[in-house]
């Protein structure tokens, strides 16, 4: 590994611990409601609840790195996530178990808001969104590795494993921090109206307004399938445990060639034109999907490797789009990333808890449900890649 990417390397394990503490704990969901002797869809509150607390807990870790530094802002969040997933590990109650995943989302939030202004630290512009797309390839790890541990621990051990896991990554992640240099050049005051100030400099700004707007759009499409997916699976098709671990673990591969794609793309055509792309993906692998149940071809597999495709552009859009927001601020960069991350997470878990509440877990509904979000993200890309006169735009071969 090159010495001088180290900062983008760790950025991207340190923000591979979101999504990992979610996928690894998607295969032990019956099993932590058995033990409970209470219904999935209260567990599942650990799933949306945590997604929430990552939204919530963006916003002060954003001041407070911007503040203090990285360094410290890791220290705290992750030194608060071990004790979470310790807590929650020794939970004998489904609402012990509940307010501990909200805890370890709000320690979890840092990870994901520092790792972005780690990357803006160090580059800005296309270059920006490049090392992005590498720091995003190492994230899919999670995605990948996460089920199948999960699934591991629940067969020779039990699902309090799964936390006791976590709490380990977390502690090694804190290990790793002795060989990171501070990125942050800047010390921001903390103060009302400092805070009133960022939040202006970026609605001021026609770029990373838009989106900001844009990203609850995007990001309600993936906590659309967390939401319904490993229901889909379990109703329709019978499939829970390992096998729906390894089924979900494909999209992580997805992930991996979308954003060697994605950075060619960038640095040869722009980012605005990479994230339409992307978005034009989602659509299709989004048709592919009404398509199979609209004539009863849909099952376990076929699902699947649809969501690889998906996958290969869902975070395209998702990473180009943040870049968008942070580039213009780089006195602010963990600030704007912070609101730039709850926004987004926030606003598509509303959206998010409002559609499912109407829908039944079936393949038909979840391909439709999918399809209306893709093409809602779609049209705005297209008109921003159509009317924009952003900088970013204009290539640079490699």
């Amino acid at each position: 590994m090159v010495k001088g990417k180290w900062p983008v390397i760790y950025a991207g394990v340190l923000s591979s611990i979101t999504a990992f503490s979610i996928d690894i704990t998607l295969p032990a969901i019956p099993a932590m409601a058995r033990e409970f002797g209470a219904p999935i869809s209260t567990i599942q509150l650990t799933i949306s609840l945590f997604v929430l607390a990552l939204g919530v807990g963006q916003l002060f870790w954003g001041v407070f790195s911007d503040r203090y530094g990285r360094k410290p802002a890791i220290l705290g969040g992750l030194s608060l996530y071990i004790l979470a997933s310790l807590f929650a590990a020794f939970a004998s109650t489904p609402e012990m178990l509940i307010a501990a995943r909200v805890v370890q989302g709000l320690g979890a939030s840092a990870a994901g808001t520092i790792a972005r202004a780690m990357v803006r630290d160090l580059y800005s512009g296309p270059q920006l969104a490049a090392n992005m797309a590498i720091a995003t390839t190492i994230f899919a790890i999670g995605p990948i590795l996460a089920p199948f541990i999960g699934a591991v621990f629940l067969t020779f051990m039990s699902w309090r494993a799964v936390f006791f896991g976590l709490a380990t990554l977390a502690g090694l992640l804190l290990i790793s921090l002795l060989f990171l240099d501070e990125t942050s050049r800047y010390k921001t005051p903390v103060s009302f109206q400092q805070i009133a100030k960022s939040v202006g400099s970026i609605l001021a700004n026609r770029q990373s307004r838009y989106f900001l707007l844009y990203g609850p759009l995007i990001m309600s499409s993936m906590i659309f399938i967390l939401s319904m997916l490993p229901a889909v699976f379990a109703a329709a098709y019978g499939v829970e445990g390992l096998h729906f671990a390894a089924l979900f673990a494909l999209h992580g591969v997805g992930i991996i060639i979308g954003q060697q794609v994605n950075r060619m793309l960038i640095l040869r055509l722009g980012v605005e034109f990479a994230l339409a792309a992307g978005a034009c993906i989602l659509v299709f692998a989004a048709l592919i999907l009404v398509f199979l149940s609209m004539f009863n071809l849909d099952g376990p597999l076929s699902t699947s490797l649809s969501l690889v495709l998906f996958a290969t552009s869902f975070l395209v859009v998702v990473s180009n789009g943040g870049s968008l927001v942070l580039d213009p601020h780089g006195k602010i960069a963990a600030f704007a990333a912070a609101m730039s991350g709850s926004v987004s997470q926030l606003g598509a878990g509303i959206m998010v808890s409002v559609i499912v509440s109407f829908l039944a877990p079936n393949p038909h509904n979840f391909a439709f449900g999918l399809l209306t979000i893709c093409i809602c993200a779609l049209l705005p890309a297209l008109w921003w890649l159509k009317t924009s006169q952003s900088v970013s735009q204009k290539p640079i071969i490699d």
